[in-house]
Parts: structure tokens; C-alpha cells; sequence
């Protein structure tokens, strides 16, 4: 059997790993700042979230397949942190100004 890596090397993997996983975002995205300036259609929207449900099988092999190798969760653990994070930007971004239909929301976020 192989020796367990040390606690320094289990982070510095970790940190790869949600370096890497940042990257398949931005290689399957465009920056949100752009999505933010694209109107926000349902059409936009469910581009970035199919867009984001594409990267999150590399993100999540890459987290395990880490995890694996460290024989530690935390590489997994950061793959699914990050990738959690970017795509609530992702979604944030795209949604930038679609109205609610909530009563308390501002007029001019109301359906109409």
C-alpha cells in the first residue's frame, strides 16, 4: 500500500484541485461580469445553467479522483465548495434583473 500524504500536501492538492476547478468554469463560461451585461432572458439564463451543469461532472471527477489519490475528503470537499460558489455567481449574474413576483419586492423588480 501507498503512504498517506502529509497534511501539507492533502491542502496544497486541495488548493489545485479548486484552481483547476475555477478554470473549467472559466473555460466553460464567459466572466459573470459579462453575463451580468447580457440582458437577462430565460433563454440567457438557462444557457449559463446548462452551461454550469456541463462543468460540474469535470469538477466533481477531478474533486474525487483527488481525493482518491490524497486518500482525504478535503480535496472533494473544495471541488464541490468552489464549484458551489461560482455557480451561485453564475446564477447571480444572469439573473442580474429579472423581477420577482414577490409583493415586497421593489415595483420595479414585479412581473408586470
Amino acid at each position: 500500500m501507498g503512504c498517506a500524504l502529509s497534511d501539507a500536501a492533502i491542502v496544497g492538492l486541495t488548493v489545485a484541485v479548486m484552481g483547476a476547478s475555477a478554470d473549467i468554469f472559466g473555460r466553460v463560461l464567459p466572466p459573470p461580469y459579462k453575463i451580468a451585461g447580457e440582458p437577462a432572458t430565460r433563454q440567457n439564463i438557462d444557457a449559463v445553467r446548462r452551461s454550469c451543469a456541463q462543468a460540474a461532472p469535470v469538477v466533481l471527477a477531478i474533486g474525487v479522483g483527488a481525493s482518491l489519490l490524497a486518500k482525504s475528503p478535503l480535496p472533494a470537499v473544495g471541488a464541490v465548495a468552489i464549484m458551489a460558489w461560482l455557480w451561485w455567481q453564475y446564477e447571480t449574474a444572469a439573473q442580474h434583473d429579472v423581477p420577482t413576483a414577490s409583493p415586497s419586492a421593489p415595483a420595479s423588480r414585479r412581473w408586470t
